[in-house]
C-alpha cells in the first residue's frame, strides 16, 4: 500500500522448550558445541544476586533440575545438550527471520523504503557462574541484540557498532523518530 504499515513479527525461539526442526539440531551436535562455563558462583556477590540466579533453575524444570545439573557427574555432557538445544533454537529463529528479510528484499521498492529493527528481549546463561537461565542481572541475562538496518537508519551508522548503553524503553520512540511519525502521547518514556 502507498502509506506506511508496520509489521512486527514476534519469534518464540530461542526460548524454552527448545524445539526446533531436526535439520537445526543436526548442524549442533552436542560434541561440536563448547563445554559450558563451570565456574561457581563466587562467594564476593550479593544475596540478591545469587538468588536471581538460583531463579533460572525454576525454567529448567524445578529445584530438582538444578541439584541435576550441579551434582551430577554427567554435567558436561548434560550442559552440552542444553547448549546444542539453544545453539539450534537460535539458528531456527535466525533462519525464520532470513524469510522474512528475503520477502523484503525481493521487491526493490519495498526494500528502499523499509526499515527493520531486530531485538531480543533478554539474555541467557548456558552455565555461566554455574547457573543457568535469565533471572538475574548478569551481563549474560541482560545483554541483547538490537539493530537498526534499512530505510533512514544514517549513512554514517550503517555498520557501526555503538557501545553506548540502550534500554529496549528507546527502541519505539526510535523507530517513529525513524520512521518520522509523531507519536500520539508526548509523554512517551524513552528516548
Amino acid at each position: 500500500q502507498p502509506r506506511p504499515w508496520y509489521l512486527c513479527v514476534g519469534f518464540v525461539r530461542p526460548h524454552l522448550p527448545f524445539n526446533s526442526p531436526s535439520t537445526f539440531y543436526d548442524r549442533f551436535p552436542p560434541s561440536s558445541v563448547p563445554q559450558p562455563p563451570r565456574t561457581l558462583r563466587p562467594d564476593a556477590v550479593s544475596q540478591l544476586t545469587a538468588r536471581s540466579i538460583g531463579e533460572g533453575y525454576t525454567e529448567l524444570h524445578a529445584v530438582r533440575m538444578r541439584e541435576r545439573m550441579m551434582n551430577n557427574s554427567n554435567l558436561d555432557a548434560k550442559g552440552r545438550r542444553l547448549a546444542s538445544a539453544y545453539a539450534a533454537a537460535v539458528s531456527f529463529a535466525d533462519s525464520e527471520f532470513g524469510r522474512v528479510l528475503d520477502t523484503v528484499r525481493s521487491d526493490p521498492d519495498l526494500a528502499a523504503r523499509t526499515l527493520i529493527v531486530a531485538h531480543g528481549d533478554h539474555g541467557w546463561k548456558l552455565g555461566h557462574l554455574g547457573n543457568w537461565g535469565k533471572h538475574s542481572v548478569q551481563t549474560q541475562d541482560t545483554r541483547t541484540p538490537l539493530i537498526f538496518a534499512g530505510a533512514r537508519v544514517p549513512r554514517s551508522r550503517h555498520g557501526a557498532m555503538v557501545h553506548t548503553p540502550v534500554e529496549l524503553i528507546d527502541v519505539y520512540p526510535t523507530i517513529l523518530a525513524l520512521a518520522r511519525v509523531k507519536p500520539a502521547d508526548a509523554s512517551l518514556d524513552g528516548r
